[in-house]
């Protein structure tokens, strides 16, 4: 593993025009909810991909704006190794919330002169889920149920393709449908994990507040997946970090030649990083 300079570019920086047809799984975090420059940047690099050929879709998350839509309503969020226990009261917040961020996703998007069309909800059955297990914190604790949070079991991603080859930009949100119908709670870094690769993009790319997977207070500019059991047993991958690691692991095994977490507060980060600039930490 390597840590690296800020602002270090390792190769001559490309162009859009050479991403043309290339799928791009792009998962704004809900971290960057307060950082409306970060939205603008996103939605304007997004709309340049798409004028310049390039096939790009959106995941977002939702974790700050569900967090303060239970507390309006008195209800107590709770967070267990990066997933929020997730019981009725709390899902129906999550569906009400993460529907209304799509909703404005999609129109930030048309107002930049994109073709874009939301998925979320129950009718956007792109990822099937099981109910995820308990945790357990320790030896000491007892199991927690997170209740209705969602594992993927399938990715039917069937109606974002043939969105992608219309020249569409869908906007997903991340909800499952269980087995019993009923919608489940997902971590938005884990369903674009598994999209990504469902996908067979050509890139991931994971933003959110943090300027990549930190190593003893330092970013890491590379990791490669033998490196990874190794980082999580000497405590080097903790907390929130744990699903973005997954996601990008769950991407590059399933065929994805690259996932990279980077720092969206960058002005510009996802365009700058796909025609070559050295932000963030790759996962390969």
């Amino acid at each position: 593993m390597r840590t690296r300079k800020a602002g270090r570019t390792s190769k001559p920086l490309g162009s859009l025009r050479a991403l043309r047809d290339r799928r791009i799984v792009v998962k704004f975090g809900g971290s960057l909810a307060d950082e409306p420059e970060a939205a603008r940047s996103l939605i304007e690099d997004l709309a340049g991909l798409q004028r310049a050929g390039a096939r790009p879709l959106l995941v977002h998350g939702g974790g700050r704006e569900i967090s303060r839509e239970m507390a309006r309503q008195g209800l107590q969020p709770r967070i267990v190794t990066g997933l929020r226990v997730t019981d009725d009261a709390t899902m129906r917040v999550v569906e009400r919330v993460l529907g209304g961020l799509n909703t404005q996703f999609v129109q930030a998007l048309r107002a930049q002169g994109a073709k874009a069309r939301g998925f979320a909800g129950r009718t956007a059955t792109i990822f099937r889920c099981s109910a995820a297990p308990p945790v357990r914190l320790d030896a000491q604790s007892d199991d927690v149920d997170l209740g209705f949070v969602g594992e993927i079991v399938e990715v039917v991603p069937s109606a974002l393709r043939k969105a992608l080859e219309d020249g569409v930009i869908p906007v997903v949100a991340p909800i499952g449908i269980g087995p019993n119908g009923y919608p489940h709670n997902l971590n938005a870094d884990t369903a674009a994990g598994s999209l990504a690769g469902a996908l067979g993009a050509e890139a991931f790319v994971l933003l959110s507040d943090v300027p990549g997977l930190l190593v003893a207070g330092e970013p890491v500019q590379n990791v490669s997946l033998s490196e990874l059991d190794a980082l999580r047993e000497s405590g080097g991958i903790t907390g929130g970090m744990l699903p973005k690691v997954a996601a990008c692991e769950t991407a590059v095994r399933a065929g994805v030649p690259s996932a990279r977490i980077v720092d969206g507060r960058v002005p510009h980060a996802l365009r700058r990083v796909l025609i070559g600039e050295d932000l963030g930490t790759v996962l390969q």
